[in-house]
């Protein structure tokens, strides 16, 4: 349909973003029932030629965002992919995942089973991980890395998740997505990030020294975008929070 159709080529990158949002907005207003998402079949890149900027794919789930709604993307075959050998089951695949992914978007859980709690890991003790956010470009510049951290309790089927950029902490997890899809289209993300990413990664283990009262995994991913972290919750920094 329309809102699939190649970015205008006849305006700057920027304003053909702007317009595909605007014309979603118009379009469709605001989602009547929280949480609602969508799944929307893009004809794939082949339809918008060698130019990046005409796919509206960016577009498309930011302007969704504006209208609080999720969005999840399913794309056909390449051209390319068409004259392989590929399984008819990759289709269906391909279906499923996004799907599923839809389901992972709006924070569902898969049920806990008992002999899980007896044989394994206690899955009964909510977890925790700390993701190191890298640094992202939008139409309206580069912002900077920020931390997230995302919890999980299988008991009561809940994942939340606290960033300095929302507007409340603990937001759950379909909530927190919005979040994220909503800020590509905001024009002052670059300055949004810069002053209100405070929550930091030690700042968050001091919260939980002072609040949390039943065990937590906390979980950090070993990667290059958290190491200059790591001295923010090394032994000796959180040992001078208990004291």
């Amino acid at each position: 349909g329309k809102i699939s159709d190649p970015l205008d080529s006849n305006l700057k990158k920027l304003e053909r973003f702007q317009k595909r949002i605007a014309e979603i907005e118009e379009s469709y207003g605001k989602a009547d029932i929280n949480p609602t998402a969508c799944i929307i079949v893009l004809p794939g890149k082949d339809a918008y030629g060698d130019d990046e900027y005409r796919d509206p794919k960016k577009a498309i789930r930011a302007g969704f965002a504006a209208t609080d709604r999720l969005t999840q993307f399913i794309e056909p075959f390449s051209e390319e992919e068409e004259d392989e050998d590929t399984p008819e089951g990759d289709s269906k695949h391909r279906v499923e995942s996004a799907v599923y992914d839809l389901y992972r978007q709006l924070g569902y859980l898969y049920p806990l089973k008992e002999k899980r709690k007896e044989k394994e890991a206690d899955f009964t003790v909510p977890a925790m991980g700390v993701w190191i956010v890298d640094k992202k470009n939008t139409v309206y510049g580069g912002i900077e890395k920020f931390p997230v951290f995302i919890k999980t309790d299988y008991v009561s089927g809940q994942v939340s998740v606290d960033c300095g950029l929302f507007p409340r902490p603990n937001m759950l997890y379909w909530e927190a997505c919005l979040e994220f899809q909503k800020m590509p289209g905001v024009k002052e993300i670059k300055e949004i990030v810069k002053k209100n990413s405070f929550l930091t990664v030690k700042a968050k283990m001091t919260e939980l020294f002072n609040t949390q009262k039943q065990p937590l995994l906390v979980l950090v991913k070993s990667d290059r975008n958290n190491q200059s972290f790591w001295k923010q919750i090394s032994d000796t920094e959180l040992s001078k929070e208990e004291r």
